[in-house]
């Protein structure tokens, strides 16, 4: 269950009898405009939303009404609605969305609803939250009859084909744990695996997994919680499994050390000693020496 945010403008129009009027009769006029509280107008609603709020307040708007009877009104409104969405394939997802309107005061017999969509703009033009695009809008018109005695209504629904956009989470999420993932394969196995290295090597693997649980906690805030487990949360966890195999293969498997490699290792111990021996010798001459300039320019003061 996912809350979808949706602006929208409803422009209504429908037919009053009451409000008809020969032009001829006042002076060739053939429409006015009147605020629509001085209305009755048809009291339709969103049976799916959360939360609707008008954007103007109705006291604010006109409605056109024509010489024949009927009202064109338009209602700008921004609406929280309820939808059911399966992340199974998140963030390559394709969502649907539904809005539908009802009017729950009146039979069918009294007002029957129609829809249609506003088509002067193309689909190119509309823009995109950046997170979803709208890949599709249709509408279907649903007569329910429950016979004479009963209340008979009908619903219209608005369908909107959601595509979600991916690229922040393939850029921010996927490709920095396969990136991570390989250079920690890398890092692990690229050398023979020594009993010597394996601490060094060991606390590559496990640094890694300590930063992926940086990405599924990621993951985890982006989706909602279901029962489908998502596609990109399944990739993170197979580069944990992965990692985590690497670790056991890493302390269960290691290789022997050769004579020559051993030769190696003390001979590289022996050089670093050795140089490190005559190191400390020339830090305790250079101090003898400054020490010695010292007690000099000491005793030249004193002079």
């Amino acid at each position: 269950m996912l809350v979808n945010t949706v602006k929208g403008c409803g422009l209504g129009t429908y037919a009053d009898p009451r409000l008809a009027w020969d032009p001829s009769d006042f002076g060739d006029v053939k429409s006015i405009y009147v605020n629509i509280m001085s209305l009755w107008w048809p009291n339709n609603g969103i049976t799916n939303t959360k939360t609707l709020q008008l954007i103007f307040p109705t006291n604010f708007n006109s409605a056109k009404v024509a010489a024949n009877g009927t009202v064109d009104m338009s209602i700008m409104f921004l609406t929280e609605s309820r939808c059911v969405f399966d992340v199974a394939n998140f963030p390559f997802d394709v969502q649907k969305c539904t809005l539908d309107f009802f009017d729950a005061t009146y039979d069918i017999h009294d007002v029957t609803q129609t829809g249609e969509l506003f088509t002067k703009y193309q689909w190119d033009i509309i823009e995109s939250n950046g997170e979803w695009t709208i890949q599709n809008v249709s509408i279907n018109y649903t007569l329910v009859e429950q016979g004479d005695a009963y209340f008979n209504y009908d619903y219209l629904q608005f369908t909107f084909i959601l595509c979600r956009e991916p690229n922040f989470y393939i850029f921010v999420i996927a490709i920095p744990c396969f990136l991570l993932t390989l250079l920690s394969i890398c890092g692990m196995f690229w050398t023979p695996n020594l009993k010597d290295e394996q601490l060094i090597k060991l606390s590559i693997g496990l640094t890694s997994m300590m930063s992926m649980t940086l990405f599924v906690d990621m993951v985890s805030q982006q989706i909602p919680k279901n029962t489908s487990f998502p596609l990109l949360g399944s990739f993170v966890i197979v580069d944990v499994f992965v990692i985590s195999i690497a670790c056991v293969l890493l302390v269960t498997l290691p290789c022997e050390t050769s004579p020559l490699e051993k030769e190696k290792i003390k001979d590289r111990e022996f050089n670093l000693s050795f140089n490190g021996f005559w190191i400390e010798i020339v830090k305790y001459i250079s101090e003898i020496l400054s020490y010695t300039k010292y007690g000099a320019y000491v005793l030249m003061a004193r002079k």
